[in-house]
């Protein structure tokens, strides 16, 4: 497949442009975002091991979004006849594709019923978006046992959305689970496959529950799990998360700034 290095603040791909390829980040980092009226509004930043512009893969669409490298960048693309040779020939090749679509599907399928805080168009542009402050989310463990259970006890969050699930010894093969954040839990589990992500739109930052069985608390407002609700905002400092029930261990201080 071809590899493409992206400057800083170099456009990758436009927003209402035509286009068929997906691209996986390698190195370095992007930022999702859309232009309306001059105007600026993040929807997201991606990583390395990530995915954008896979539906062009499967639509006829003017692209949705710009996507914009915000520092040295190197990119995988993938074509159309790069996916079907895959399927022919190297299917295990797809899993990390697939896992990208399926979390599209899943995320699009909640927010056809919920809607996340709405938000202005933070900052005038011409169109870029490296004026935007990303801000800051840093994530902490609150409790022995959840510090135990993660891989460190405190991340600062710099892609969204940021997905938090269980870890299983096939998670890496199983194209239905897609994380960036795996808690190690134990039966009876408190802690869903795909259970929640940290979201932003605009300057608004948000929890929505992935459809997890236990549910999820932000602030002791539940979401998920038997609620109606499955958004929660997040405030600007401190913030409380909960993972699972009223008695599970896997609580999080969120901090907003």
């Amino acid at each position: 497949m071809e590899q493409l290095t992206f400057k800083t603040g170099e456009l990758i791909i436009k927003q209402g442009d035509l286009g068929c390829n997906a691209y996986r980040i390698t190195r370095g980092q992007v930022e999702v975002f859309l232009s309306r009226s001059k105007k600026s509004f993040v929807l997201g930043r991606l990583g390395a091991g990530e995915f954008f512009g896979e539906m062009g893969m499967i639509e006829d669409k003017p692209r949705s979004a710009s996507v914009q490298a915000v520092e040295p960048t190197d990119v995988e693309v993938i074509t159309p006849r790069d996916f079907n040779e895959f399927i022919l020939k190297n299917p295990d090749k797809l899993i990390p594709y697939l896992k990208s679509f399926f979390e599209r599907l899943r995320r699009a399928n909640e927010l056809s019923f919920f809607q996340l805080p709405s938000s202005e168009p933070p900052t005038e542009s011409s169109g870029s978006s490296s004026e935007i402050d990303p801000g800051t989310v840093r994530m902490a463990a609150q409790t022995e046992e959840l510090r135990r259970r993660i891989p460190k006890p405190e991340v600062l969050i710099h892609k969204f959305p940021y997905r938090i699930g269980r870890w299983s010894e096939n998670v890496q093969a199983d194209v239905f689970v897609s994380n960036d954040l795996l808690i190690r839990d134990e039966s009876p589990y408190q802690i869903s496959r795909n259970h929640c992500a940290i979201e932003r739109e605009g300057d608004h930052y948000c929890v929505l529950d992935r459809g997890s069985a236990q549910g999820t608390a932000v602030n002791g407002k539940r979401i998920g799990g038997i609620e109606n609700q499955m958004i929660a905002p997040l405030h600007s400092g401190e913030n409380e998360v909960l993972l699972g029930g009223e008695n599970s261990a896997y609580r999080f201080k969120v901090v907003v700034s």
